[in-house]
Formats: structure tokens, C-alpha cells, sequence
């Protein structure tokens, strides 16, 4: 009888768990079905897969010499030809695993390379009609991955920010006519592209797939597969995973619950900073500490890399759609006007400051910039965001 009792205390024991892996049904909330994307979509994949076959000697490469700029950008010429014409393209998704390879990523990021190095090629040539031609595809390129999540919407980012750096200099010696079409272009790519609940909903659907994905791994006990993938800045919080199958049924379910939670919270977060400037954002909650709280930071960086990145590039944008429209009328009518009234509010003011940016007449010469991220004006030095020439 007592061997019997014995038993049964164990059994005990195990169930509600002291002492044992308690195999507890962790659910977690659903993926949405994803969208396959349109079939503008689907020329934006073929343009990815056209140039990692014609490049495929380079496209692994961190450093080009001149020669290999050159066989890559006439590589990607057949690709930038097809995405030339695509307008409001609606992308699926384009990561099969949370933490997979994307397959059509470096595709993507080498035709961005290729419009630079090819808009630098027609500088020196004084070409600038095909060097606005490269910035008007590199930002339909950048507002095609706006509609994906932040991953994408940030390389997009870099791609029309490069083509912009390697232009910018150059722009006084663009004719005032070819000024004025980039001046358009860059006001009609800051107007339009995807809504911002695009990429929130591509954002939502992959932060709740790396949840699943932990999940998981939780269910199956891989820690050290966990531990692997996502590096030695969650240890702390597998080592606390590692202890929580020895706890009743509920508290392993209340962790998700509340991981989950918190993920619903950072996507609040996001959507709303989307939908103001930076001069609008405020700082974020204190939440305190959290058992899951090393998983949240990191699946939450890549989106807050990107808003203050976004804020950013399209702080230059607007610089830009200013700058080359102002030396357009000069080379048109001699003279630049004493104040930015002209242009409407929404491109003239600071997302910095929500006051105008700053703008510095000089009879035939003028000071553009903007306050920058700490938001004081600087003279145009330091933390401001200045023309780029």
C-alpha cells in the first residue's frame, strides 16, 4: 500500500509541476493568411531572379573593382528595364521561416546597387536625364517594399537613399527641365506607395510566426537549437524557458499569453509612429522587466530600426524635391524665391520640428536642412540633415 501511495504522490508531483516536465498544450495566436501579392508582384520577382542569374559571379561580393560595377549594372539592365514601368505593386510575403533565408533578397538589394552605379556612370557622362531615370526607379523600388515588412521596407530605404547620395552632388549641373522632373518624382514618391497598414500587417504576420517559431521549439524542448538561432542575447530568457516546463500547465500558457501581448503592443507602437513625425513620438512606456522580454526586443528592433530610418530618408526626400526645384527656377528665371511659402506644407515642414525646414536666403545662393533627429538647430552642422552637395 505504501509502494501504491508512493506512486501516486510522484504522479502527483509530475502533473502539477514540481520537480517534472510538465508537457503543457502552449497555444499561441495564428499567422494570417498571407496574400500571394499581385502580379506587379510577381515582376518584381522575376526582375530579382534575372539579375542574381546574370550577376551570379558578383552578387556574393562585399567590394566591386570598376570593371565588376560595370558587368553588374549591365547584368541588371533587362531587370531595371521591367520595374521601370511598374507602378503600386502589392507584395506577398517573402519569407517562408520566421528566421529563414529570403530567397529574393539579394536580387533585390544588387538591383539597387546597379541603378547607383549606373546613375554615377551617367554623371560622368552627362547623361542626366538617365541619372534622374535611375532615382525614379530606385524610388518605385523603395515604395514597391514599403508594402512588405520591415526588413524589406528598410532595404528599399538604402536603395533609394544610395542613388540619391550618388546624385545629389551633381544636381547644379542637371538642366533645370531634368531638375523639375526630379522634383516631381521625389514629391510623388513621398505622396504615394503602399498604406502604412501594409507593411504593418506583413510585420504583425512575421513577429507572430517567430513567436509560433519559439513555441516550437518550447514544445519539442530544442533549446539549444533556440539558443542558436537567435544568439547569446536571449540566453537569459531560455535558460528561463529550460525552468518554466517544471511549472503548472497555466503559468507555461500565461508566459505566452503575455509574450504575445506584448507583441500586439510593439505593433500598436509601430502603426502609430508610422502615422506621425518624429517630433510627434513619445517616449516609450517603461514596461519594467519581463520574462520574455530579451524575445520582444529582438523581434521588435527591425521596425524601430526602420521608422527612424524612414524619417530619415524621407526627411532627405523632401530636401531633395525642394532643392532641385529651386535650382530649377534659377537656372530658369535667375533668382530663387526668400521663403519656402511656395511649396505646400506637407513637403516644406521639419518632421523634426513641425516647423518649416530651415531655409536661409542668400539673394542667388540659399541654406536648406532640416533639425535632425535631437531636433536643434545646428546651423546646418552636427545632427542636422543637410543637402547633400
Amino acid at each position: 500500500m505504501r509502494y501504491t501511495i508512493g506512486w501516486f504522490m510522484f504522479a502527483g508531483l509530475l502533473l502539477t509541476g514540481c520537480g517534472g516536465d510538465v508537457r503543457a498544450n502552449v497555444t499561441v495566436p495564428e499567422v494570417g493568411t498571407a496574400s500571394p501579392g499581385d502580379a506587379c508582384y510577381q515582376v518584381y520577382i522575376r526582375a530579382a531572379k534575372s539579375v542574381e542569374d546574370r550577376a551570379s559571379k558578383y552578387i556574393g561580393r562585399t567590394t566591386w573593382s570598376p570593371d565588376q560595377r560595370d558587368a553588374v549594372v549591365a547584368a541588371s539592365s533587362e531587370a531595371i528595364r521591367i520595374v521601370s514601368g511598374v507602378r503600386n505593386a502589392q507584395f506577398g510575403r517573402t519569407w517562408d521561416k520566421p528566421f529563414g533565408i529570403r530567397e529574393n533578397t539579394r536580387g533585390w538589394r544588387t538591383l539597387g546597387r546597379a541603378l547607383t552605379w549606373r546613375a554615377e556612370v551617367a554623371i560622368k557622362n552627362e547623361d542626366y536625364a538617365d541619372a534622374r531615370f535611375c532615382l525614379s526607379v530606385a524610388l518605385n523600388i523603395a515604395g514597391a517594399l514599403s508594402g512588405s515588412d520591415s526588413h524589406d521596407a528598410a532595404m528599399g530605404l538604402e536603395i533609394v537613399d544610395e542613388c540619391l547620395s550618388a546624385i545629389w552632388p551633381a544636381l547644379p549641373r542637371f538642366p533645370a527641365g531634368t531638375l523639375q522632373m526630379v522634383s516631381s518624382d521625389t514629391r510623388q514618391a513621398l505622396e504615394g506607395g503602399p498604406l502604412a497598414s501594409a507593411v504593418i500587417t506583413q510585420e504583425r504576420d512575421l513577429m507572430l510566426a517567430q513567436i509560433g517559431w519559439v513555441r516550437d521549439r518550447y514544445q519539442e524542448r530544442d533549446f539549444d537549437g533556440m539558443q542558436s538561432t537567435l544568439g547569446e542575447s536571449v540566453a537569459p530568457t531560455v535558460k528561463y524557458l529550460r525552468e518554466l516546463v517544471e511549472s503548472p500547465a497555466a503559468e507555461q500558457q500565461a508566459y505566452f499569453n503575455g509574450f504575445a501581448e506584448e507583441i500586439e503592443a510593439d505593433i500598436a507602437l509601430f502603426k502609430q509612429r508610422l502615422a506621425t513625425t518624429p517630433a510627434q513620438w513619445q517616449d516609450e512606456e517603461k514596461r519594467g522587466t519581463r520574462a520574455w522580454m530579451r524575445f520582444t526586443k529582438a523581434f521588435g528592433t527591425p521596425w524601430r530600426v526602420y521608422v527612424k530610418r524612414r524619417a530619415e530618408v524621407r526627411t532627405r526626400l523632401r530636401l531633395l524635391a525642394i532643392d532641385a526645384a529651386l535650382l530649377g527656377q534659377f537656372k530658369a528665371a535667375g533668382s530663387v524665391p526668400r521663403d519656402l511659402g511656395g511649396f505646400p506644407a506637407s513637403l516644406r515642414t521639419d518632421p523634426y520640428s513641425s516647423r518649416n525646414l530651415v531655409y536661409v536666403f542668400r539673394g542667388v545662393d540659399y541654406k536648406l536642412y532640416s533639425v535632425g533627429p535631437n531636433g536643434i538647430d545646428e546651423g546646418g552642422d552636427k545632427g542636422d540633415i543637410t543637402v547633400d552637395r
